[in-house]
């Protein structure tokens, strides 16, 4: 069995590691399984190895023909200890995430607000048209119509409502405030668009809806790989730095040569790319589309601006650098994040750190041949097809 899934923690399941004192910690708690293993125990699927949206480590599951799953005793990797904070922090983020969302559902009724976030938006100029959070609240009115919002919903003094948004907001991940779909026909004057969020600890490969909210607090599921019909602000992770200017772009190479005297080896071009499918929900904005690729005489790492959405290419004529052996390509799309795992083809290390919620696209290896001459050869990764010379 291989992919992604998805799966409950029990208090059976839990209870077999630790004890039943430490199962509500995880109880209900979903997580995504990524790149599994397993093999067939004892009439049941016994998973091997894995990663998940919740632990940085490998858990054994057993699991029921039903799909109930057990956590084998000794089968945490990590200290439990060092497990329990990081679930309990990933539900405080999604709940603060929620009553945030919430309330800016309610608040965008206000004409100012909303035209507040449109201008500070559009600054911005980014493809996902995106602002940190913490950026909006500065340059807009946003933190005192959510105190205001706060106040009028819960009943409450101007006192405790600022000291609870204070508390929410301080909750918040890292966060950006984004209109991905339908920004350049909102009209900020007369509409009041849905507010959505993305939440945390789910790999967004296996995000299936966003909740969003309308101005009377009612909770709406939207497709998150259907782009809806009209504007919705998101509030999700913050990926505004992979377009600041001083991130690599397609036309500033980052590539290093071998210390080896460079005789009878062959020039490495990437000609031309296309994008089939992006790897990015709409909720998410545009993709951060990256590759590398190694040999004895190539290093090259980019991100890939203009590879953003299904179906985009791009004609990069880049020279890699010239190589005396075969040649390495991995593409993946880049969510940020922390340094989980090593990127390898194989048994070949890129030498670049990738997070859980990255997306991988894929990697070949080219023999070094068929760099010689001026022909191109044509490489399928399924979900994106480079060509080079």
């Amino acid at each position: 069995m291989s992919g992604s899934s998805q799966y409950n923690f029990s208090r059976t399941c839990f209870s077999a590691v630790s004890g039943p004192d430490r199962a509500p910690a995880f109880e209900g708690t979903r997580f995504s399984v990524r790149h599994v293993k397993s093999r067939i125990h004892n009439g049941g699927i016994l998973i091997t190895t894995f990663r998940t949206s919740l632990f940085a480590g490998s858990v054994a599951l057993v699991l029921a023909a039903n799909g109930s799953g057990a956590v084998a005793a000794g089968s945490f990797d990590l200290a439990n200890e060092a497990a329990r904070p990081a679930a309990a922090k990933v539900k405080a983020a999604n709940q603060s995430l929620e009553t945030v969302t919430e309330l800016l559902g309610r608040a965008v009724t206000d004409r100012a607000l909303r035209q507040d976030i449109r201008a500070v938006i559009a600054k911005r100029a980014t493809p996902d048209k995106a602002v940190t959070f913490g950026v909006l609240s500065k340059s807009s009115s946003l933190r005192q119509e959510l105190v205001d919002t706060y106040r009028d919903t819960h009943r409450t003094s101007a006192t405790e409502a600022q000291s609870a948004v204070d508390e929410l907001l301080a909750g918040l991940p890292q966060s950006q405030v984004s209109v991905p779909v339908r920004f350049g026909s909102w009209n900020a004057a007369d509409v009041a668009p849905l507010v959505a969020y993305v939440p945390v600890g789910i790999n967004d490969m296996d995000l299936k809806t966003v909740t969003a909210y309308d101005a009377e607090g009612r909770a709406y599921e939207l497709d998150a790989w259907k782009e809806p019909q009209q504007p919705v602000i998101v509030i999700g992770p913050d990926e505004t730095a992979a377009h600041e200017p001083s991130a690599p772009s397609a036309t500033k190479l980052t590539h290093r040569k071998s210390n080896q005297a460079l005789v009878d080896c062959y020039n490495v071009r990437l000609e031309y790319v296309r994008l089939w499918n992006d790897h990015e929900p709409w909720a998410l904005g545009m993709a951060e589309t990256m590759m590398v690729a190694k040999s004895d005489g190539v290093w090259f790492k980019d991100q890939f601006p203009y590879l953003e959405m299904d179906g985009d290419q791009v004609w990069p004529r880049l020279s890699l650098g010239c190589t005396r052996n075969d040649v390495r390509f991995y593409w993946w799309e880049d969510d940020s994040g922390s340094a989980d795992f090593d990127l390898k083809l194989g048994a070949f290390s890129f030498g670049v750190n990738m997070a859980n919620d990255d997306d991988l696209i894929g990697g070949r290896q080219l023999n070094y041949s068929l760099f010689a001459g001026d022909s191109e050869d044509t490489t399928d990764f399924t979900d994106l097809v480079q060509v080079t010379q």
